[in-house]
């Protein structure tokens, strides 16, 4: 069945719910398996994959916000870069390069933030890198992304997921959320994260509406489009021990 004519019958049956976790279901499955293998790479489970992880490398996460997976998530619902102990806030620590809206716990924007709460028990997390990219090549990536938008809150937060080509405001203030964060990161070098998955898509719709696919998920990249992404290989996916 083609798409569209899925997407209308999801909207004309209102008892879809066995539709939504079939969906579910079916997207999980088609995600790329975790990758062993290729230049660089090498086998990463539990505490290990953290390991693994060089500057430039792609991070994403499933946490709590019922906001954000209600409407988004299936099932990450979060993303950065990592940063290392060369390129963040110094202090003998490790960071990544994250885009938060305003919490009571922390500042607005894009700034780097400390590996650890990572690697908290339970969090499901993704780490990733682009195939047959050279660690010199996502350090440089790493470092553009780093100038250009800075890791200490001079850029605010992006709190319209639907426009991921824009990253300014009408008065000219730089502003990001974090999976655009991650997608401007590559595309100065001719690739698009931006993985536009159909299982994805499809799962949108029936979760949410064709509104919020066509207005906000479309025009925007979410975190499960880029774990989508073939220009990705996953070496670690699992929920931290």
């Amino acid at each position: 069945m083609e798409l569209e004519q899925l997407y209308e019958q999801m909207e004309e049956d209102p008892g879809y719910v066995q539709t939504v976790r079939a969906l579910e279901a079916r997207f999980t499955a088609a995600l790329p398996p975790v990758s062993q293998t290729g230049t660089g790479f090498r086998k990463a489970q539990g505490a290990r994959g953290f390991d693994a992880l060089q500057v430039g490398d792609i991070m994403l996460w499933t946490a709590g916000n019922s906001f954000i997976n209600g409407n988004y998530a299936n099932p990450f619902s979060h993303a950065g870069i990592y940063l290392g102990d060369q390129l963040g806030r110094g202090q003998g620590k490790k960071w990544v390069m994250e885009a938060w809206p305003i919490t009571a716990l922390w500042h607005e924007g894009v700034w780097a933030r400390e590996l650890d709460r990572w690697k908290a028990k339970g969090i499901r997390v993704a780490l990733g890198r682009i195939k047959n990219g050279s660690p010199l090549w996502h350090f440089t990536n790493a470092v553009r992304t780093v100038n250009t938008y800075g890791v200490n809150g001079r850029t605010g937060y992006n709190s319209n997921p639907g426009t991921k080509d824009k990253d300014t405001t009408i008065i000219g203030a730089r502003v990001l959320y974090c999976s655009q964060l991650v997608w401007k990161n590559f595309i100065p070098t001719g690739i698009d994260l931006d993985s536009n998955d159909a299982a994805y898509h499809t799962w949108v719709i029936a979760k949410r509406t064709r509104w919020v696919l066509d207005n906000i998920v479309r025009p925007g990249v979410m975190p499960d489009e880029i774990r989508a992404s073939p220009y990705v290989v996953w070496y670690y996916d699992q929920v931290n021990p």
